[in-house]
């Protein structure tokens, strides 16, 4: 193609005058008889600018949502405006790349994520009882509850109705990383929920937010999630893959043990930057405690059909 055809920057938000104008680069005014659209701004940001000064590309920017309908028209000009534009596959994309939990896929406590979760569990049962009993694979010898979504309520044991809660603020993380680092200090996980609770109770005292105090406590603590990122040494991760204690047998078929579950890998997959698998999910705060208690410096992770463990470095993110 030697040029733009001549219609190709035709929109409906404007009259053909300003069509033109676009088409051929030229500024335009505001006119009364221009398209009113209401549309959101949503920005993309952080606080944590230390660990994400590298990734400025995805973090920062704006995210634009538009009427249903008025998609296309802006999409449209927002490319001839020179704007870098991308759909939801390529935002999932980048942010894994980045090690970065992407929404809603990566935030089961939203419930856009429960909603999208359901649809997903139910596809992937209804392929399964459609495929022949010689040809469906045993979830028995894994000992996979649910292998077509993770199960973070009843990891917890929490009813059904209600919603788990996730750490998101960069710097409750690293609050919780410096209490992780005097785990021996702490005999029992409640003392461990007491010290942490402590240190977060002085940091919003600090930051005048003494009234946020009154939803904090010992039981609310106890029930957290932390988001994660894991890096596998050898071998693949899936999506929905378990995230354990590692366990200290070799055999082949060994089976996974719910009790050492800690959580779930929420996106996984290779990721080109490093060159191996990645996982990003969710642990239990009450599994992070075990975890380094025990003084184990790798996760295990189990795929649904996997019948080795894999191993990996554990990372905190928000």
């Amino acid at each position: 193609m030697l040029e733009w055809p001549l219609g190709v920057s035709k929109s409906s938000i404007y009259d053909l005058e300003h069509n033109l104008k676009i088409f051929e680069s030229t500024p335009l005014e505001p006119l009364p008889s221009d398209s009113k659209i209401p549309i959101l701004l949503l920005h993309r940001g952080t606080l944590n600018a230390k660990s994400d000064s590298k990734r400025l590309e995805v973090n920062f920017g704006w995210d634009i949502v538009a009427p249903k309908g008025w998609g296309m028209p802006l999409w449209n000009l927002f490319a001839f405006g020179g704007a870098k534009v991308g759909g939801l596959r390529d935002y999932n994309i980048l942010h894994f790349e980045s090690g970065l939990a992407a929404f809603s896929r990566d935030y089961p406590e939203t419930e856009t994520y429960e909603y999208e979760s359901k649809i997903e569990e139910k596809t992937k049962q209804a392929k399964y009882k459609r495929t022949p009993k010689l040809y469906r694979f045993d979830f028995t010898k894994t000992n996979f509850i649910n292998p077509f979504a993770p199960d973070f309520k009843g990891l917890l044991g929490i009813e059904a109705q209600s919603r788990i809660s996730v750490i998101h603020s960069q710097r409750l993380v690293d609050i919780l990383v410096e209490t992780l680092k005097e785990i021996k200090l702490y005999g029992t996980f409640e003392s461990f929920c007491v010290g942490y609770l402590e240190k977060i109770s002085k940091l919003l005292q600090q930051r005048s937010f003494a009234s946020k105090l009154k939803s904090l406590s010992i039981e609310t603590i106890k029930y957290l999630y932390v988001r994660v990122k894991i890096l596998l040494n050898e071998g693949s991760v899936e999506h929905y893959s378990a995230i354990c204690l590692p366990s200290l047998k070799s055999e082949l078929d060994q089976k996974l043990e719910i009790e050492n579950v800690m959580g779930y890998i929420t996106t996984g997959g290779f990721q080109i930057t490093s060159g191996k698998s990645v996982g990003i999910g969710c642990c239990t705060l009450h599994g992070l405690y075990r975890f380094y208690h025990q003084g184990h410096n790798q996760v295990g992770v189990r795929t649904p059909k996997g019948r080795l463990e894999r191993h990996g470095k554990l990372e905190l993110i928000a």
